[in-house]
């Protein structure tokens, strides 16, 4: 089993158990089911790690993750969620203005370059996922919109 899918199912079986509190447990189960998935794919010793997540109405959300990682970690973790590197040729299903690392509402303490060049990517339908390896961190971006 891996190290995601056992962090998964401790997430699950604490949810279920919080949920026997009301609301508040529910919602942590519904977080650690929808938001973490990025961020539970961290290294275990990653440092610095900045994270936030945000709902947005009706389904469309964003995700923002910044961690000191080694460069062996980044490339493990874009194998993980399946994120290859974006070439100027690539073709998408949606439209291509999505494919910035200024796209939506980036908290203040988010500062990867602009470029998009050593962006690896992964979109599907209104979904995208960006990664980039600057400065010895690893950079995330997830949206849907």
């Amino acid at each position: 089993m891996t190290r995601k899918k056992t962090l998964q199912l401790v997430c699950l079986f604490v949810g279920i158990v919080v949920a026997g509190t009301g609301f508040w447990g529910i919602s942590t189960a519904w977080y650690y089911f929808t938001a973490s998935p990025l961020r539970l794919g961290l290294p275990s010793d990653a440092q610095e790690v900045q994270y936030e997540y945000r709902d947005m109405f009706p389904s469309d959300y964003t995700c923002h993750i910044k961690a000191r990682v080694t460069p062996e970690q980044f490339a493990d973790y874009c194998r993980e969620f399946k994120l290859t590197i974006h070439v100027p040729d690539r073709k998408y299903s949606d439209d291509i203005m999505w494919l910035s690392w200024r796209g939506p509402a980036p908290p203040p303490w988010f500062d990867p370059s602009e470029s998009i060049s050593e962006t690896f990517v992964r979109q599907s339908r209104s979904e995208w996922t960006l990664a980039k390896y600057e400065r010895g961190f690893l950079f995330v971006a997830a949206f849907s919109h």
